[in-house]
């Protein structure tokens, strides 16, 4: 059974305080999703729980590493090249179990890998095409919820993560690099918080940010980034 991932995000703009589907328009207002060559369950990436991911394996331009985890073939060829590479350096096939794969959090450190990548501090954010907001960190609690999906007649083992994402209404240019250090601080600050909270057996709660309200006309100071094969 194939593996898809689906992030509800929130957010500190007003009118996304709740959580909601993460969509690949929110991190390019430029890509061409081809819906027809699609096959996987709506507002999803596909993901392994089995294979452990690593990012040297993906493109580096945001919108083809998009691509790599919207279209089945792309993401296919990935796990191929990193399984043949396995093969090569280990003189044997890859294995594994259920139970070996969940002992070794492999489905946890897969989606951390994918959230790493699409929340990275610094990269542009969009909920309109034409502004252009910033990510300044992520928060995610490390728990997630499996489901099964259905898509095109197929079942898909459906991984939710929940996620806090800080925005800037500016966008990256705009933002100085004593302020980008300044959350680099915050969001360490956070991660050794929920270490410590997981040691303890105690809950993790991402911080409250204020709420900021999009102002109705582009701001003065966002440039508009396009997100596209160049980024």
């Amino acid at each position: 059974m194939i593996s898809v991932l689906k992030i509800f995000i929130k957010t500190n703009i007003e009118g996304h305080s709740e959580y909601e589907p993460y969509k690949i328009t929110n991190s390019s207002n430029t890509i061409n999703i081809e819906s027809e060559k699609l096959r996987i369950p709506e507002d999803t990436v596909l993901m392994s729980d089995l294979v452990p991911l690593e990012i040297k394996y993906f493109p580096e331009k945001t919108v083809d590493y998009l691509s790599s985890i919207l279209y089945s073939d792309l993401f296919i060829e990935i796990l191929s090249k990193k399984l043949k590479d396995y093969k090569k350096e280990n003189r044997k096939e890859y294995e594994t179990t259920r139970e070996e794969a969940d002992n070794n959090r492999i489905p946890y450190y897969n989606i951390l890998i994918i959230l790493e990548r699409l929340f990275k501090q610094g990269t542009p954010f969009f909920y309109d095409k034409n502004r252009t907001m910033t990510v300044l960190n992520y928060f995610w609690d490390g728990n997630y919820v499996i489901n099964i999906s259905t898509a095109n007649n197929k079942d898909f083992k459906l991984y939710e993560a929940y996620v806090n994402l800080e925005l800037d209404l500016r966008s990256p240019d705009k933002i100085t690099p004593e302020e980008f250090k300044k959350s680099q601080c915050k969001s360490q600050k956070e991660k050794i918080k929920r270490i410590w909270n997981s040691l303890k057996n105690i809950d993790y709660k991402p911080p409250t940010e204020l709420l900021q309200k999009l102002p109705s006309a582009p701001a003065l100071y966002s440039n508009t980034v396009n997100v596209g094969g160049n980024n």
